[in-house]
């Protein structure tokens, strides 16, 4: 979580982890910007994380560093054993409103205007 926050250009301000029985952990972070935490689930072998700003650096970019981070395939059991790619699956709302110039307020999703173009 230290190394996303970092390798993304946010501020955390401070963090804490716990350990959950008989295994996983959550873990959340204060961050200048908002927030980020995630939590995990071994034995299903799957992790939430959820990252929420509110200053003007946009998040989609750093996908690619959240999934090299996060997504950490399985150990095989054998040699011979095959194991497939993680499953990543991404959630992306924007929120709030954001000034594109021209005034008019908040650009509608799906117009030129597009409020996600400028996350991308």
């Amino acid at each position: 979580m230290v190394d996303v926050v970092s390798e993304s250009g946010l501020t955390l301000l401070s963090y804490h982890c716990h350990s959950l029985k008989p295994m996983g952990v959550s873990c959340v972070g204060v961050l200048l910007e908002s927030h980020i935490s995630f939590h995990t689930w071994p034995e299903e072998g799957v992790i939430t994380l959820d990252v929420y700003t509110c200053g003007a650096k946009p998040l989609v970019p750093a996908m690619p560093l959240i999934k090299d981070k996060f997504a950490v395939p399985m150990e095989p059991i054998t040699d011979d054993e095959v194991v497939d790619e993680p499953i990543v699956l991404w959630s992306h709302r924007l929120r709030g409103f954001r000034d594109h110039g021209g005034g008019g307020g908040p650009a509608k999703a799906n117009s030129p205007k597009d409020p996600l173009a400028s996350d991308l």
